[in-house]
């Protein structure tokens, strides 16, 4: 599950959608499933452009993403960039696999990145491919 921060960070952060849309062409190649989940904020349907090649789902925007929890299966990976939710996610389903992908430089993600490594969330350095790989 990549859980993503509002389109404006996205487009401030080139690097992250770049990786986003090679993650999800790649968990395509391998016939993994990928579920979007766009801020609840966010106005537009798809806009990373993630969905489109028909590798990816959405999840209910509107809903925040801790309501989604119980319906995740044991053991899936939810991805994020300085979301709350990873915390969330990280206390209240040990069972998954959560982490920081890790592409901002600055501004609130790249400060929050320590405080997630203090609480357990590791993250991937923009290597989105290692997540797929179980690591």
């Amino acid at each position: 599950v990549l859980v993503l921060p509002h389109s404006n960070h996205m487009r401030a952060n080139p690097a992250l959608r770049q990786a986003l849309l090679e993650f999800v062409a790649a968990a395509g190649g391998r016939r993994q499933r990928v579920a979007v989940k766009y801020h609840p904020r966010e106005v537009e349907a798809d806009p990373a452009g993630l969905l489109a090649g028909g590798n990816a789902e959405a999840l209910p925007t509107l809903l925040p993403m801790e309501l989604l929890l119980p319906l995740l299966p044991a053991g899936a990976a939810l991805c994020g960039e300085g979301s709350t939710a990873l915390l969330a996610a990280h206390w209240l389903r040990p069972d998954l696999r959560v982490f920081d992908l890790g592409t901002a430089r600055d501004g609130y993600a790249a400060r929050a990145r320590e405080f997630f490594l203090q609480h357990g969330i590791p993250s991937v350095a923009g290597d989105l491919q290692s997540i797929a790989a179980g690591h």
